[in-house]
């Protein structure tokens, strides 16, 4: 296959939508797979290869809307199918995370003791998460490539900046200020995660 044909799928690509750098350069390989075995099995053309292939894959082409990520939030639907399920992902640990606390906290009726050294480690982490948010949204802005995982870290980064601001004025420290942090904490490793994925993707297909 030619480098004009390789370029030709993968403006129909984005056509249909899709910008995400990790997603769009693995359908232009396969569908480019798809449509060198057309040609040689049924004898046609690459543009009547093109179309025949690409009519197969436009029910995944369609946009739509996911409750999980947010309703006003539209991307194809092969592109959806991917977030939602990272999201998934994360919503799975939180639900871990809560009934783990509400485990020892209520059920086996575990008392925390906090005194002044964990609350100034417990504020002084939460002021590292901060920064650090901060320092990854610039970081994946600067230069943005479109991937799934930049979303993603763009999509978390308002809901952490905003729980560690009601963390911030939240003055008595508790069990449950601190199982709040922990929370954050997970959600801000799965930011974390899908920031090294992003940097990764870059780097795979050398556009740093």
């Amino acid at each position: 296959m030619t480098a004009e044909q390789i370029t030709i799928i993968s403006d129909y690509i984005d056509y249909c939508g899709i910008k995400e750098i990790d997603i769009k350069l693995e359908l232009v390989d396969h569908i480019a797979t798809q449509i060198e075995e057309v040609i040689v099995m049924d004898d046609v053309s690459f543009e009547q290869a093109l179309r025949n292939v690409m009519g197969n894959w436009y029910p995944l082409f369609t946009k739509e809307k996911s409750f999980h990520i947010g309703l006003f939030y539209t991307f194809p639907k092969i592109v959806m199918k991917k977030i939602e399920a990272r999201v998934k992902k994360t919503y799975i640990y939180l639900a871990i995370s809560f009934i783990l606390w509400t485990l020892l906290t209520f059920v086996l009726k575990l008392e925390f003791s906090i005194n002044e050294i964990i609350s100034s480690v417990v504020n002084f982490v939460s002021i590292l998460i901060g920064i650090a948010v901060v320092s990854i949204l610039i970081h994946i802005n600067f230069k943005p490539k479109p991937t799934t995982y930049r979303f993603l870290v763009n999509q978390s980064s308002p809901i952490l900046l905003f729980l560690l601001f009601i963390y911030a004025f939240d003055a008595e420290m508790n069990s449950l200020k601190i199982y709040f942090l922990a929370m954050v904490f997970v959600q801000f490793v799965f930011m974390c995660i899908n920031f090294r994925n992003h940097i990764k993707c870059i780097k795979k297909y050398h556009l740093a």
